[in-house]
This record gives C-alpha cells, structure tokens and sequence, in this order.
C-alpha cells in the first residue's frame, strides 16, 4: 500500500520535488528501493526510528514508467 500512495502522490510533484514516506509496513524496506529502479526517482534516504520506516524520493524528470 505505500508504494501505491507514493505513486499517486509522485504523479502530482514537478521534477526535482523530494518527498517524505512514512510506512509502518515491513515490506517497505524491499518495495521503496524496488520503487525507485523501476521508475528512476531517486530514493534520497532511508531509516527506520521505532518502527516507522521513514524515506526520501526525489522526482525524476524522465521517469522510466
């Protein structure tokens, strides 16, 4: 569910825009990275402070899709 809503949310944000993700879902720390191959936005960061997962994407200007 995270990476949907990242998706939705990354669609309405101009190129070079960073995001902030929290997640409470432990898959999280295989989808985000996952995420950003597959489109070409760059994940800035990640961590993880009392179980929320906490990441950092910065909108590609040629996203792969």
């Amino acid at each position: 569910m995270p990476v949907i809503r990242l998706r939705q949310a990354i669609d309405e944000m101009e190129p070079g825009m960073v995001i902030r993700v929290l997640a409470t879902d432990p898959a999280s720390v295989n989808d985000m990275p996952a995420f950003a191959r597959n489109t070409g936005h760059e994940l800035l960061s990640s961590g993880r402070v009392d179980g929320v997962f906490e990441y950092y994407f910065r909108k590609s200007a040629n996203e792969a899709s």
